[in-house]
């Protein structure tokens, strides 16, 4: 009876241990006389933070975030059209987009912060060793979910719209709280030597049962900077005694380097978060999220690991299995992803030409070449009399115009005028002129190339010229060569 009075002493397995190191309990006898006191190392689960329910929505969060990590850089990079949110083309199918990964990161940061907060709660309860490594798991994977969905996040540039340029904020102050509730749980994880030999010991007691220690690992305190008393504190100069004055000077500079250093390195993760996700870079954030994303994949396995040592160890008792409201809410807290899913979806069957080729096929864009004018006339000149030249080979002239003036009368004695081939030609430099895509050299020459130091007529000029000229000219040998001048 006495027996069974004394092993119900002990409640949990941190009162045990205590006893144990202030060696008022012999861990072996105590495990011989009650050997229900190794079932206070395992538990029988917690379906708050363990449930099947919260279970299954850690899987969802896992994988949500590969999708929206480095998936999610992937495709955006390779396959939607460039040119930000603020691109008329591309609103369609960014608007859903820009809903949906939105939607997730607040579901993401509304489900793992108030399991954080649970989870220390939990902590200062005294759980069972399995729970806490269960614990200590399971925030390792949510935090570096959030930095993996936050890099992923910053792909989207949204900076460059005003009303959504916020949310860079509250994405990185969110991270922030989630990196300090992490930093408490390591906290708690800390222990003493002492309390580490009482653990080793207690393992090797209930070694019949099975393993109790779940990857746990034990790290030794380097004590850096000399311990002061407050007396020595509140006195510092000493001059009796220049040790305790030393002392407190080195300490108080170690705190100083301590707390310095600790702000820089907090400042330089938060400038290097920010940056990451205002940069909009595609290769490095995929990089990161990816790197992350694997991260978390693996403290999910890890997490899936020792729930089922729990369940192989406890059988029966196992309560994690056992469905309820609070295991049904865990998973419909990933419910509002679904419309934007399906509006996703419409939008890219409304809006098909949005997907193009990938980025690796794309034609690179050349930015026209505009050259100078004295520039321009130099390559005509090179150009033009070789494309007259090989025009003059190739077509000869059909334009016939003889005058010939007889000695001493002062009258023109033949005009020939071939009037078919002056309309054809007067036809096919009118064609090349009001053409815009061809490019005629005679053109070029004759309004851009300087003729013996004066610019030459346009062509279109001398057209019209010729043209009035073949109209009001007729073929007749009589006619007289001051008449013609006159005209």
């Amino acid at each position: 009876m006495s027996n069974q009075a004394q092993c119900d002493n002990f409640t949990t397995i941190t009162d045990f241990l205590n006893n144990a190191v202030a060696g008022s309990v012999n861990i072996t006898e105590a495990v011989g006389r009650c050997p229900e006191t190794c079932g206070l190392i395992w538990g029988s689960g917690n379906p708050d933070l363990s449930g099947i329910g919260a279970y299954i929505s850690y899987i969802l969060q896992s994988i949500f975030t590969f999708i929206f990590g480095p998936v999610f850089v992937t495709i955006f990079a390779c396959f939607l059209k460039p040119g930000g949110i603020r691109d008329d083309s591309n609103r369609k199918v960014y608007e859903p987009l820009v809903g949906l990964i939105t939607t997730q990161l607040d579901t993401s940061v509304g489900f793992s912060i108030p399991v954080a907060i649970a989870a220390i709660v939990r902590l200062r309860q005294s759980p069972p060793f399995y729970e806490i490594a269960f614990l200590e798991s399971l925030l390792t994977s949510q935090f570096l979910s959030l930095l993996a969905i936050c890099l992923g996040l910053g792909v989207l540039k949204l900076y460059e719209d005003e009303s959504k340029g916020r949310r860079i904020v509250s994405i990185i102050i969110c991270c922030l709280v989630e990196f300090a509730l992490y930093m408490v749980l390591i906290r708690y994880l800390r222990t003493s030597q002492g309390m580490w030999a009482a653990i080793q010991e207690l393992g090797g007691a209930c070694s019949l049962y099975g393993s109790i220690l779940p990857g746990f690992q034990y790290f030794q305190n380097h004590q850096f900077l000399p311990q002061i008393t407050a007396a020595q504190f509140f006195n510092p100069f000493d001059f009796s005694n220049w040790t305790n004055t030393a002392k407190f000077a080195w300490t108080i500079i170690g705190l100083i380097l301590a707390g310095a250093t600790a702000l820089c390195i907090l400042c330089a993760a938060v400038g290097g978060l920010f940056a990451s996700i205002s940069s909009g870079e595609p290769i490095s954030l995929g990089l990161l999220s990816l790197g992350l994303s694997i991260g978390s994949a693996y403290c999910t396995a890890q997490m899936s690991h020792k729930r089922d040592a729990m369940r192989a160890i406890l059988g029966d008792q196992f309560q994690d299995n056992e469905w309820g409201f609070g295991q049904v809410v865990a998973i419909c807290l990933w419910a509002p992803l679904m419309p934007h899913f399906l509006g996703l979806a419409l939008a890219l069957l409304g809006s098909p030409h949005v997907i193009t080729r990938p980025l690796w096929a794309r034609p690179e864009k050349k930015k026209p070449e505009t050259a100078s004018a004295p520039t321009a006339g130099r390559d005509l000149e090179k150009d033009v009399p070789a494309a007259r030249a090989a025009k003059s080979e190739s077509k000869p002239s059909d334009i016939t115009l003889v005058t010939r003036a007889t000695p001493g009368a002062g009258k023109a004695d033949e005009t020939t005028v071939k009037t078919d081939d002056i309309t054809k030609e007067i036809t096919a430099v009118a064609a090349e002129t009001v053409s815009e895509d061809s490019y005629s050299p005679e053109t070029a020459n004759e309004t851009t190339a300087p003729n013996n130091g004066a610019p030459e007529a346009p062509k279109t000029k001398a057209a019209q010229e010729a043209k009035g000229e073949s109209a009001q000219v007729q073929p007749d040998a009589g006619g007289t060569a001051e008449g013609k001048d006159a005209k």
